[in-house]
């Protein structure tokens, strides 16, 4: 039996050159956080049980960070 952890939850996306964003979970199978090229970040997990990761924070880039289903 494999085992997928999942988050739940959101970041706000601070843009160094355009708009500020929220950015949210689909809060049932992101399992994948991609964060390309952060200017400063602050990120923070807590384990809610065995499968379910909350998230909150902040990403400062140019790129917005993504939650994403990993390849199987």
């Amino acid at each position: 039996m494999e085992l997928r952890l999942f988050f739940q939850g959101g970041l706000t996306h601070l843009d160094t050159n355009a708009d500020n964003v929220g950015v949210f979970t689909d809060n049932n199978s992101n399992d994948f956080l991609n964060v390309k090229v952060p200017a400063h970040y602050d990120i923070t997990f807590v384990g809610h049980s065995a499968t379910l990761y909350l998230v909150t924070g902040t990403v400062t880039s140019a790129t917005v960070p993504t939650f994403t289903d990993a390849a199987d």
